[in-house]
């Protein structure tokens, strides 16, 4: 955890780097999403110009029939980025978008935390979450174990007794609170979970608690 919060501080230092985030990123967008323009002859280290985003912040939408539309549109932006690109905003709180209240249209911005998975993260995602769906403790330890980030050992079948009393719990499921809670026993056994899913942990819980505030729930697919 420490090694992945390094690495996040140190890259967000340099404001250019949001800059080849966002250009990443504006390759899995779709229909009804932007990104307004960097100014790059005008930014440098510590300073990034970007073109004003004239959207409203998500929060002050008016209609709510709209605010819904926009968690559930972002939700299935988010999962397409995850599953399809292995490139994933990683910070979507209500600072971090505007919506253009006339169209519904969504502005992205801020790209210092952007979250990667490898091929083999993806390819072990969607087992992941369905294990996670249907309570099984251990399918869910057997796919961790298959992206994990050392060979260090660790007591498998105690993991396994512990995550699968964590799934028996009446919140269990594919939420944040139970990915967390599964992540945190499998560090302290030993079991190192990769960064691109710590990465997709924040973004989950972040994109949880948008949904939270703007008075929606996650869409399905979460």
């Amino acid at each position: 955890l420490y090694a992945e919060f390094r690495r996040t501080l140190e890259s967000e230092l340099d404001f250019r780097s949001e800059i080849v985030n966002a250009d990443a990123m504006a390759a899995t967008l779709t229909e009804g999403f932007s990104i307004p323009p960097f100014l790059r002859d005008l930014s440098s280290p510590s300073v990034l110009v970007q073109t004003f985003a004239d959207g409203v912040n998500p929060l002050r939408v008016t209609s709510e029939a709209m605010r819904r539309s926009v968690v559930n549109r972002l939700g299935q932006l988010l999962m397409g980025q995850i599953l399809n690109h292995g490139l994933f905003h990683e910070d979507l709180h209500p600072g971090n978008f505007r919506v253009v209240e006339a169209t519904g249209a969504v502005q992205l911005l801020d790209f210092g935390r952007v979250g990667h998975l490898s091929a083999t993260e993806r390819q072990a995602l969607v087992p992941l979450l369905l294990a996670l769906n249907l309570k099984q403790g251990e399918q869910v330890v057997a796919l961790l174990d298959s992206v994990k980030a050392s060979n260090r050992s660790y007591d498998r079948p105690l993991l396994t007794e512990r995550v699968s009393a964590i799934l028996q719990g009446p919140s269990a499921g594919v939420n944040g609170d139970t990915i967390s809670r599964i992540f945190f026993e499998a560090g302290s056994a030993g079991l190192a979970i990769p960064s691109g899913y710590i990465q997709l942990l924040k973004g989950l819980m972040t994109f949880e608690g948008t949904a939270h505030l703007m008075g929606g729930e996650m869409p399905h697919g979460f």
